[in-house]
């Protein structure tokens, strides 16, 4: 047996072995983390267990479809003590912000990720690094556990194989998640619904911030960097949210002969998110770690103190270094 199988028969014990769960993700949630973390609820619903999803922030409307997310408790309202938590799709407690409150030091903690800088925080940890999604992991642990790839577990994993591989179209599309896809479409699941909400439907404001920040699109390195920003006042004079800004790094990466795109978001007092695309040689995630940050080699984001044009300056310099390199 190897490590990674050794990592699923743990991670099955400890989910066989306990009967209420407190589940969490990361802060500013994406379609696998929403999957994930929706999708192993779902699972252990199926095994008879109880289950609370806490989470700090409203639930972006566009994955308000997901069975399930209509019952994800804020974290402020969550007063009890578990005995057993799962984290997914996180690379380290700080990402879980406030809920990370809500471990005691007697919390049993299944740590389930699919990032390569992940730091195996937990108790118990389920970690591929060569997993397309975190909800890749849960659909194996979901077969391990007897669950069926169908139903409202389908709907939840299969929005994290879809979006965390752009479509199937990203660099991270295997074999193995094109696999458990064809298996949730055999067993009933309507992949065009979900395609339609998750990633295709756009609204008006949603197009007003993207016109403003490619408005200010400048590229680097020759062209070979090509980088946008979103500001607060951006952002409050089209009326959108954190949200609202996740798919935008991409128009950056997607340019012709630009090998990394990046987005920098001012994201409070001096503090600068910033998320980094790349299309073939360069790892981001090297990057990013530069600044306290981390994610997988073609895709990676990291905190920066501003103000935004030092921000941008000092991370640019840094990706012109691996460009240079590639």
């Amino acid at each position: 047996m190897n490590q990674l199988e050794e990592a699923y028969r743990r991670a099955e014990e400890f989910l066989r072995s306990h009967h209420r769960f407190l589940l969490l993700t990361h802060v500013h949630p994406d379609g696998d983390a929403l999957g994930s973390v929706l999708g192993m609820a779902s699972v252990l619903k199926h095994l008879g267990k109880e289950v609370v999803v806490a989470h700090e922030e409203p639930m972006p409307e566009r994955f308000s479809y997901l069975p399930g997310i209509g019952e994800v408790r804020p974290v402020d309202e969550v007063t009890d003590v578990f005995p057993a938590a799962v984290s997914v799709d996180c690379a380290d407690l700080r990402r879980l912000g406030k809920a990370a409150e809500k471990l005691t030091a007697e919390t049993r903690l299944l740590n389930v990720d699919h990032h390569v800088t992940n730091d195996r925080f937990g108790t118990e940890n389920l970690v591929d690094p060569y997993a397309s999604a975190s909800c890749q992991i849960v659909s194996e642990l979901a077969k391990h556990l007897g669950v069926p790839l169908a139903g409202e577990t389908a709907i939840c994993l299969y929005t994290g194989l879809f979006t965390d591989t752009g479509g199937f179209r990203y660099s991270n599309t295997s074999s193995a998640v094109l696999r458990l896809a064809a298996e949730m479409i055999d067993g009933g699941l309507d992949p065009y619904p979900i395609a339609l909400q998750a990633v295709e439907t756009v609204t008006e404001k949603q197009l007003r911030l993207l016109v403003a920040a490619l408005d200010g699109l400048r590229t680097a390195a020759k062209g070979k960097i090509a980088y946008l920003a979103v500001t607060r006042q951006m952002m409050e004079e089209t009326g959108t949210g954190v949200e609202d800004t996740q798919e935008l790094v991409n128009y950056a990466r997607n340019l012709a002969g630009v090998e990394v795109g990046v987005m920098f978001r001012e994201e409070g007092d001096n503090e600068i998110k910033v998320s980094l695309r790349a299309k073939y040689e360069v790892n981001v995630s090297q990057i990013a770690a530069q600044f306290g940050g981390g994610g997988h080699p073609r895709a990676a984001g990291c905190t920066v103190q501003g103000p935004l044009d030092k921000a941008i300056r000092q991370v640019l310099d840094a990706v012109a270094a691996q460009v240079g390199q590639g």
